[in-house]
């Protein structure tokens, strides 16, 4: 439920989002992205960040009990899968939200859950897995961070010509929702 601040006019919602909102726009801000032309451009550049190889792949389509975008990481390679059923603009948010997880150096599951390790993995020994993240929920706050993280991204790459667009009403509003399913999720 929204409530205006009597002191602000603001919403409280708006209030008690604007710090993650600062702290993920800042740390996109501090990475000194290249000028590229979509959030996939960036795998390279992501790549020398982190230190370690990333490969995306398309993999299984997500059927409601698997997720539509995974991290795993085996032997110190990070593999990035998506949904290849889903629009390319969604896509590239998925691509961009498991970006938004290398970049902060999220640690996610030691043990994979079996239907995210064979989504993208097929018939690999889950001895030699070392991490998974996927979306299970959306209450966690490394999600949410990687979701923010995510959405940063891609508007950089929108403006690119411009100011990195890490402000602005839209990206806030977006944000603010998930902070809000967050929040009522509690």
């Amino acid at each position: 439920m929204r409530r205006r601040s009597r002191r602000t006019g603001r919403d409280e919602e708006s209030t008690l989002a604007q710090p993650v909102l600062d702290k993920c726009r800042s740390f996109v801000r501090s990475l000194d992205l290249p000028r590229v032309e979509s959030v996939r451009e960036l795998h390279d550049y992501v790549e020398k960040l982190i230190g370690e190889p990333v490969i995306i792949s398309p993999t299984m389509p997500a059927d409601g009990g698997t997720p539509c975008g995974l991290v795993v990481k085996v032997a110190g390679v990070n593999y990035i899968g998506y949904d290849p059923g889903t629009s390319p603009s969604h896509q590239d948010h998925i691509i961009a939200h498991e970006f938004g997880h290398l970049l902060k150096g999220h640690r996610g599951n030691q043990v994979a859950p079996a239907s995210a390790a064979g989504i993208i993995l097929g018939d690999l020994d889950p001895e030699l897995i070392q991490m998974v993240l996927c979306r299970a929920r959306y209450d966690d706050e490394q999600e949410l961070e990687a979701e923010i993280i995510g959405t940063y991204l891609q508007t950089y790459v929108r403006h690119r010509n411009s100011t990195p667009a890490t402000q602005g009403a839209d990206a806030d509003r977006v944000m603010q929702t998930l902070i809000r399913r967050k929040n009522n999720a509690q």
